[in-house]
């Protein structure tokens, strides 16, 4: 009976030591969690200044296509003025008008042309920022995957040592 109170005594012993030493890989892998917390709430964080950018993003896009629009009414405008202006005049000067129509002519050719250009380089702009975005975005799906990869590993590798310490396996 002694024999067996002795062998239960220090099976208690390996027991407790085994708990304890399993609550200091508890412990470890709280402060473990922890950190990945900070760091999940830092690209929260990341992803709503994102989310803000691409607001005001979208925001100055409507308000530059706004702002064609207008452009494009405004020249519209001033076309038919002119062209009006210019037939009712046509009749009496059109000797002096044909010299100041090639003029015009020119000057708005190479007013488009200069709009035309920048137009290129917002649209060549929006098409990098859109690449940064999306690479940006990558790296966040994998930081992702990273994280819940790592947590499924560190579940894992808790139940093996809960399993091992409590003799599920054999």
């Amino acid at each position: 009976m002694e024999e067996d109170v002795v062998r239960l005594e220090t099976r208690i012993v390996r027991l407790e030591s085994g708990v304890a030493s399993l609550n200091d890989k508890v412990e470890q892998v709280d402060k473990r969690v922890d950190k990945l917390d900070q760091k999940v709430d830092r690209l929260d964080e990341s992803v709503a200044s994102l989310h803000r950018s691409f607001v005001v993003l979208e925001t100055n896009t409507t308000h530059i296509k706004e702002s064609v629009g207008k452009l494009e009414s405004r020249f519209d405008s001033l076309e038919a003025k002119f062209e009006s202006r210019f037939d009712s005049l046509e009749t009496r000067f059109e000797a002096r008008f044909a010299s100041l129509d090639g003029k015009f002519e020119s000057r708005f050719a190479s007013l488009e042309g200069k709009l035309e250009s920048r137009f290129a380089s917002i649209d060549g702009k929006f098409d990098s920022m859109h690449q940064e975005i999306r690479g940006i975005t990558r790296f966040l799906i994998g930081m992702t995957i990273t994280l819940f990869t790592t947590l499924i590993a560190f579940g894992a590798a808790l139940l093996g040592v809960m399993a091992k310490g409590f003799h599920w396996l054999s």
